[in-house]
């Protein structure tokens, strides 16, 4: 992201002299609760994406067929709490289909699908109808031979989703600008030294201009730069991390309002604590293993219920053949992240291939696992449906059992419902923003009794006007909850 060829020999120094911060741990947590459930798949797995439409969420699921490396299968499957899983369509081509993002690319207020294509060099789109349907639209030229990683957002600031692909074979991210009819060409491409993985999109610095970091294999960092608003990012940071960096994800950790990075690499969790300026403070405090050869590949969230981060890490063996394992880390809200047991997880072949997702699947407040499980004898994605009060936390209050905050639909039309409930009497704030970070309008700021609540967000900002698609975030606020739901405004 505006990267220089000459920067390797700096990002090595930093990697190779950078202190390390391990935590030890007195106890492990015992094991965490929760209820497996799987959806058997046609294909091999690959990866899942997921869409959280009130009470439907959408499960579509990256295939590769039994005809061959690319022959590849999409199937789109629905989840309702009370009647399961069912599958809602399928599609299939010849192609080396990898990972994917879903968002409305054509501005019809429905959700599509797009997918690199590792054959092709290209990026397919499908457009949904919005029921879980979907139809090949059409490829674009990505000008790079193995596009991988998949990541949407505004890149160029003209209300239409834009898309960055990494591809770690030839070291640089892709920009793909979108027409507004969901037709895309190819912008720029973005050097970033090597090996890039997992990018996420947020504005850290509070500029109103999307910024992105990412993390890479080879000279083991993380790279973080600030977009201007036409799709060019500027100023590099660069942040020394594990070996091997595989995933990238924010959330606040230690609860102080401010957006945390955490990355999973080949050798730890690498946590960096963010900052009011949007540069993450270093060096990184450091979870996990400590030596490899293992990797991390790790998602967050609330994972036992008591409204702290957590991080979920799917476990790549000592060898490339496995045996593969799963491990929760849960946090206190003070940066601090204890390990449960590590557990056995069968139905994985390809460990270097699996890609993990955290969502509150059946809308109980405690966020779910998905894991695709690509072993060609069993074809299945295993659902972890996680439980509040674990017995990693018994200590937990009985009041925090039952989510504060919920949010009816996720994906909205023109108006939502927000429900909370508060154990005591206390001041309360419940705040919209938007995926920038900024104050989009405030639902609720009050002192409030005990009990539960509702309002409604009718899609409008501080000035009563109608808000543009897009993500956004609902923050509630009372007494010592801190706790945020996302939803997706597609008009």
């Amino acid at each position: 992201m505006g990267y220089l060829k000459a920067m390797s020999i700096l990002l090595v120094m930093i990697t190779s002299s950078e202190l390390l911060a391990y935590s030890e741990y007195d106890d492990l947590y015992g094991p965490p609760n929760f209820v497996t459930i799987e959806i058997t798949t046609r294909g091999v797995p690959l990866f899942v994406n997921h869409l959280n439409q009130g009470s439907n969420q959408y499960l579509v699921v990256i295939e590769r067929g039994g005809d061959g490396q690319n022959h590849c299968l999409i199937e789109v499957f629905r989840y309702t709490v009370g009647n399961g899983i069912e599958l809602i369509d399928t599609d299939s081509m010849n192609c080396l289909l990898r990972n994917s993002a879903i968002g409305d690319f054509n501005n019809d207020g429905k959700w599509d699908l797009a997918v690199a294509d590792m054959s092709s060099g290209a990026l397919g789109i499908w457009l949904g109808d919005g029921q879980g349907h979907i139809s090949y639209s059409g490829s674009y030229d990505c000008s790079t031979p193995s596009p991988d990683r998949v990541t949407t957002g505004d890149l160029d600031e003209d209300g239409d989703l834009d898309i960055l692909i990494t591809d770690w074979a030839y070291a640089k991210v892709i920009l793909m600008k979108n027409d507004g009819n969901g037709a895309f060409t190819f912008d720029q491409e973005l050097d970033v030294g090597g090996g890039p993985q997992e990018l996420v999109i947020y504005d850290f610095n509070g500029d109103e201009h999307l910024d992105g970091i990412i993390a890479t294999m080879t000279y083991n960092v993380a790279i973080q730069a600030f977009g201007n608003g036409n799709g060019n990012f500027l100023n590099p940071e660069i942040y020394a991390i594990g070996f091997d960096g595989y995933t990238s994800s924010l959330t606040d950790l230690d609860e102080d309002g401010i957006l945390d990075y955490v990355c999973g690499t080949g050798q730890d969790i690498s946590v960096f604590r963010g900052r009011q300026s949007g540069i993450f403070q270093r060096p990184k405090i450091s979870f996990g293993h400590g030596f490899g050869p293992i990797q991390y590949r790790c998602v967050v969230g609330d994972f036992d219920g008591d409204y702290h981060q957590d991080v979920f890490s799917f476990i790549r063996g000592e060898t490339s053949e496995g045996p593969s394992k799963i491990q929760f880390w849960f946090g206190n809200g003070a940066m601090n992240l204890y390990p449960s047991d590590q557990l056995d997880i069968t139905g994985i072949s390809i460990p270097g291939e699996i890609w993990p997702l955290a969502a509150d699947l059946d809308l109980d407040g405690v966020t779910d696992v998905i894991i695709p499980c690509n072993d060609p004898d069993q074809r299945s994605v295993k659902i972890l449906l996680m439980r509040p009060n674990s017995p990693a936390h018994e200590d937990t209050p009985s009041h925090m059992s039952t989510p504060h905050l919920g949010i009816t639909p996720n994906l909205i039309t023109n108006r939502t419902q927000v429900n909370f409930q508060i154990a005591s009497s206390s001041g309360v704030n419940i705040t919209i923003y938007n995926a920038l970070g900024q104050t989009v309008k405030v639902l609720e700021n009050a002192l409030l009794e005990r009990g539960q609540y509702t309002t409604t967000w009718n899609c409008q900002d501080l000035t009563n006007h109608v808000v543009a698609n897009g993500i956004y975030y609902i923050k509630l606020e009372a007494d010592h909850i801190r706790e945020t739901k996302k939803i997706l405004l597609l008009k």
